[in-house]
C-alpha cells in the first residue's frame, strides 16, 4: 500500500507524529519521505534530524543517515540513540575519521546526559573495535556496561524462576490452524537471526517482518486471561494480522525476534503449523557481541555483565531443550559459523526445511525490509566470516569473558 499525505506536516509535532506513526506501522520508507519533506522548512529540530537518520539507517541509506545523525547530535548532544546509530552507519577505517573525532570530543567533554554518555561509550567501543584497538575498546565498553548494569538491576533468580515455570507449565491446547504460517527465528541475540531473515526474505514466498514484540506481549495477555479459548483465538488473529499486514499473501512470514524462544509453547498453540529456526553460535563470540551492544529493549537487561549473560544463556539452553522434547513444531538448528562460511549452501538447506523451491533467478527483495537491530550495517553487506573466533583477540584483555564461559562451544 502506498501512503501519501494530502498536506505535508508543517510543525515539529505534526512531522514527528506522522513519521512515528508510519514507522510503527512498518512503513519506514513513507515515514522517511515525511521527514525529508518536513526538513525543508524545519531545519534545526534535533529530534526530526534524529528520526530521519534512524529511518534512513533502517532502510540501508547509510550516508543519508550519517548526515542526519551528525546534525542531530551537533544540535543536541542529549540525543542519546543518535550517537549509537551514527557509529552504525559505517565501518571506521582510519584514525582521522570525522565521526571518531566527534565521539572522542563528546567523551572528553563529559556530556550532561547520562544516557548520552553511555551511548557515546558504546559507540566509541564499536569504533575502536573497527580500528583494531581492542584495549581502547575494552576500556570504554567496560565503563559503559558498568553504567547500564548499575541502573538495570537484572535478576538471574527471576529469570531462572521464569524458566522453571515455563518447563513445569502444562501444554497449551492448540488453536484451530490459521491460514498463515509463521517462521520464528530464535536464539540468543547476536547469533545471526537478522542475517537469516534477510537472506530468506529474498525468496518470493517469504515475507520478512523483522523483529516483532508481539509474542511476549500476547503471552502476558493470555496468561492474564488464564489462557481461555477466546483469548487464545484473539491472540492468534491479532498476531496473524501483524504478520500479514497489507501485503500480498505468501507462504511464510518471518518473525526474527530472537527472544521468542521464551514463548515457543504459546507459539505452538497459536500456530500449530509454525516452523522454528534456532540460531546457534560459539558461546564466547556470542557473549562478546552481546556485551559490546547497548540494547534498546529492557528484556536484554542481562547484557551488561558476563556473569548475567552466562545465566541467561543457561536458561536459554534449558528452554530450548524442553521445547525440543515437548513441542510438535519442526525446529532447524542453524550454526552461525556455517551460515557465514557457506551461505548459499545454508540457505538451500533452509529452503528444503521449509519445502520451498529455490527461485529460478537470483532472489532480490522487491521491497527490502527495514532493519532496526544492531546488525543493520552488517546484514546489508556481503556475507563475511571475520567475526568467527572474534573472542580470541579479546581474551587477554577480558579475563571475565573466559571466567564466565570456561568452555568454548556453540549455544
Amino acid at each position: 500500500m502506498q501512503l501519501r499525505w494530502k498536506h505535508a506536516p508543517r510543525t515539529r509535532e505534526e512531522a514527528i507524529g506522522a513519521a512515528t506513526f508510519l514507522k510503527e506501522c512498518q512503513h519506514h520508507a513513507e515515514a522517511l519521505e515525511v521527514c525529508t519533506e518536513a526538513l525543508k522548512h524545519l531545519r534545526d529540530v534535533p529530534a526530526l534530524h534524529a528520526l530521519t537518520g534512524e529511518l534512513a539507517l533502517a532502510l540501508g541509506r547509510f550516508e543519508q543517515a550519517r548526515v542526519q545523525l551528525r546534525r542531530a547530535v551537533e544540535l543536541d548532544p542529549a540525543q542519546a540513540p543518535s550517537w549509537l546509530r551514527l557509529a552504525a552507519t559505517h565501518k571506521f577505517k582510519t584514525r582521522d575519521d570525522a565521526d571518531l573525532a566527534l565521539l572522542e570530543r563528546a567523551a572528553a567533554q563529559g556530556l550532561a546526559s547520562a544516557d548520552a554518555r553511555i551511548s557515546v561509550g558504546f559507540a566509541l567501543g564499536k569504533a575502536y573495535d573497527d580500528l583494531g584497538d581492542i584495549p581502547a575498546a575494552v576500556r570504554v565498553l567496560r565503563e559503559a556496561n558498568a553504567a547500564v548494569a548499575a541502573r538495570t538491576g537484572w535478576s538471574a533468580s527471576l529469570w531462572q524462576g521464569f524458566v522453571e515455570r515455563q518447563i513445569r507449565a502444562a501444554p497449551l491446547a492448540p488453536v484451530a490452524v490459521p491460514d498463515i504460517v509463521p517462521v520464528f527465528v530464535v536464539g540468543l541475540p547476536r547469533t545471526g537471526t537478522t542475517l537469516v531473515a534477510t537472506l530468506l526474505g529474498r525468496h518470493p514466498q517469504v515475507r520478512n517482518r523483522g523483529e516483532l514484540n508481539w509474542l511476549a506481549a500476547l503471552a502476558a495477555h493470555v496468561e492474564g486471561q488464564r489462557h481461555s479459548p477466546a483469548s487464545m483465538a484473539q491472540a492468534a488473529a491479532l498476531f496473524a494480522a501483524q504478520l500479514r499486514q497489507d501485503d500480498v499473501s505468501a507462504r511464510y512470514y518471518l518473525d526474527k525476534n530472537p527472544l521468542n524462544f521464551r514463548h515457543l509453547g504459546l507459539a505452538a498453540a497459536l500456530f500449530p503449523n509454525a516452523r522454528v529456526i534456532h540460531c546457534r553460535r560459539n558461546r564466547r563470540d556470542t557473549a562478546l557481541s552481546i556485551w559490546s551492544q547497548h540494547f534498546a529493549h529492557a528484556d536484554n537487561g542481562y547484557a551488561y555483565r558476563f556473569e548475567d549473560i552466562a545465566a541467561f544463556a543457561q536458561g536459554h539452553d534449558r528452554l530450548m531443550a524442553h521445547w525440543r522434547a515437548t513441542l510438535p513444531l519442526p525446529i532447524y538448528d542453524l550454526a552461525y559459523e556455517k551460515l557465514v562460511a557457506r551461505p548459499d549452501e545454508t540457505v538451500a538447506d533452509l529452503l528444503r526445511f521449509l519445502s520451498l523451491e529455490a527461485p529460478a533467478s537470483p532472489p532480490v527483495e522487491a521491497k527490502p525490509a527495514a532493519i532496526v537491530t544492531a546488525s543493520v550495517w552488517q546484514a546489508r553487506q556481503q556475507v563475511y566470516s571475520s567475526s568467527v573466533g572474534r573472542w580470541r583477540a579479546w581474551a587477554e584483555h577480558l579475563p571475565e569473558l573466559l571466567q564466565a564461559f570456561p568452555n568454548e562451544r556453540a549455544g
